[in-house]
């Protein structure tokens, strides 16, 4: 699968995507996010 993160960037935040600012290791808030977007992911495929 190859992504163009340019077409994401300019997408910007939504719905399926989330930009975090992570300089020397992954913070807690990044999993409770991805959690979150799975979730909701989840949730809107199930209705």
């Amino acid at each position: 699968m190859s992504v163009d993160i340019g077409k994401l960037l300019a997408k910007g935040e939504g719905i399926d995507i989330e930009f975090k600012k992570c300089e020397s290791k992954l913070t807690n808030d990044v999993y409770e996010s991805v959690c979150v977007q799975a979730e909701s992911f989840l949730d809107s495929t199930n209705q």
